[in-house]
């Protein structure tokens, strides 16, 4: 189970404390096959960045057979930055 569902879109996004070891999540946890909609795969996330000039992300464990896509959002709605 994914404590941090339901979080699809921006406005279902889960706020994040700063400094924390890790986060866990599951992406489709039981799913098999390929029948969801692309943004059935989205997770939110929300945090405040206390000095935005300096922000380190790192996705530490994934699928191999799964391509991650990760971008981060402004308070405002305007893309900063994109991986994947």
């Amino acid at each position: 189970m994914d404590c941090y569902e339901p979080n699809q879109d921006s406005s279902e996004a889960k706020q994040l404390p700063l400094n924390i070891n890790g986060v866990s999540a599951y992406m489709v946890g039981g799913h098999r096959g390929n029948s969801l909609d692309s943004d059935d795969y989205d997770d939110w996330y929300k945090f405040i960045v206390e000095d935005p000039r300096s922000l380190e992300v790192e996705l530490a464990q994934s699928p191999s057979d799964i391509r991650i896509r990760l971008r981060l959002w402004g308070l405002n709605g305007n893309q900063l930055a994109s991986a994947g």
